[in-house]
């Protein structure tokens, strides 16, 4: 097996233990790596089977606290049996917030390894990382080249202080990255925004208990292969939690998110809008983590929750545990719209005013409509329940005048 470099032929043969990956499945198990927690290294594993194109690994990290001294450096190598082997003949290094790229297509082997090492005082607080066609000084909006893949990542980062970011790695596979115990985050803000590849997350070994993490914002947006989400794994007691705006919007194809066991009465919320917007494959929502949370929601503050929610069947919001009446004033807050086989919705129990879209579903009968209205706060603003030809032809007028004499007019 010949290893090249540029044009450069430096090594005639390279085979570790006589083992060479070649299927699909075969690449490096990172979990056999013995990583130290107390030190900062990360390993990402490349799909480089497809030697055609030009392909460079590009991260950018920042650290803190800051400084001219700041490095991180970059090997490449590969991985057998637990073992880390550098194919470089030396680290590429690079200082804080300037990117570092690494042209890799020219490595003969079909699965390449990084390993990032923190080599300063500093520490890393949070980094992107993905695939570029050419060198390049700016890595967010150049990340246009070849879809390699980035199969796994892995490692510790023991003293991270903000979001630790796949931002703009759009080839992750599975991220094993764990933070340390010395860890305090305060933010997961697009923590995994955008790896729309990302198919597994591995959150057993977080240790999350003395975070301060204030926003979840898109923390997953746009996670489009991610089908399940085990969120049972945070500890989330100490969390200071004001927003989940986006949490999981335009996550198409989860079907499941477990966040029952959260203890959320630090949580005091004043946004979940568009939290699980354009989540087409959602079954069950389980809200009840939320009955012992603040809120302070704004007029805007629940709009488009679960828009777009085509599989969901029942949606209940009655644990949420509102302590005062919420008015929303928004044209087309969720809930309910575009729900095509929403049968069953609880609202928050003679407490909220809004308009309500039920046009587009179709599996609501006459009773679930009537629990609906009953669920209804008398409202002196002209609100409109839009429930269309399907929900008015399954409903006498005696049943329409329970939400017309609250207040709410029936379209």
């Amino acid at each position: 097996m010949s290893l090249y470099l540029g044009s450069s032929k430096i090594a005639s043969t390279y085979i570790i233990n006589e083992y060479q990956w070649s299927r699909p499945g075969d690449w490096p198990n990172l979990d056999k790596l013995n990583i130290s927690p107390d030190n900062e290294e990360v390993y990402f594993t490349y799909d480089n089977r497809d030697r055609t194109n030009p392909a460079y690994f590009c991260i950018n990290l920042t650290m803190s606290p800051s400084g001219s001294s700041n490095k991180y450096q970059v090997r490449v190598g590969t991985v057998d049996n637990g073992v880390f082997t550098p194919l470089d003949s030396a680290a590429t290094e690079s200082y804080s917030s300037q990117n570092l790229t690494i042209r890799y297509d020219t490595y003969n082997i079909d699965y390449v390894v990084f390993k990032l090492t923190n080599s300063s005082t500093s520490h890393i607080t949070r980094f992107s990382f993905g695939i570029v066609s050419t060198a390049v000084s700016g890595l967010s909006s150049n990340l246009a080249g070849r879809e390699q893949k980035c199969i796994e990542r892995r490692g510790y980062l023991p003293y991270i202080v903000g979001t630790s970011s796949t931002y703009s790695c759009s080839y992750l596979e599975c991220d094993n990255l764990v933070p340390g115990s010395k860890a305090v985050v305060t933010t997961l803000d697009n923590a995994w925004a955008n790896a729309n590849a990302l198919k597994e997350i591995n959150f057993s070994n977080w240790n999350t208990k003395n975070w301060a993490v204030a926003a979840l914002t898109n923390a997953f947006s746009s996670c489009y292969n991610l089908h399940y989400l085990n969120l049972n794994y945070w500890d989330v007691s100490n969390w200071p939690v004001t927003t989940l705006a986006g949490m999981f919007s335009g996550c198409s194809n989860l079907k499941k998110v477990d966040w029952d066991k959260w203890d959320t009465s630090k949580f005091v919320i004043s946004n979940m809008s568009n939290c699980f917007h354009s989540c087409y494959s959602l079954q069950h929502i389980d809200y009840s983590c939320f009955q012992n949370a603040s809120w302070n929601l704004t007029s805007t503050g629940f709009n488009y929750i679960n828009y777009s929610n085509y599989c969901l069947e029942s949606l209940d919001l009655s644990a949420m545990g509102y302590s005062n009446a919420i008015t929303i004033t928004s044209n087309q807050p969720s809930p309910g719209y575009y729900l095509y086989r929403i049968k069953d919705l609880k609202l928050w129990n003679n407490q909220c005013t809004f308009p309500i879209y039920l046009s587009h579903t179709h599996n609501m009968r006459a009773q679930n409509y009537i629990n609906l209205f009953n669920q209804l706060a008398t409202t002196a603003t002209s609100y409109t329940i839009t429930i269309g030809a399907q929900g008015k032809g399954v409903l006498t007028p005696e049943q329409i005048a329970i939400a017309t004499q609250k207040g709410y007019t029936v379209a």
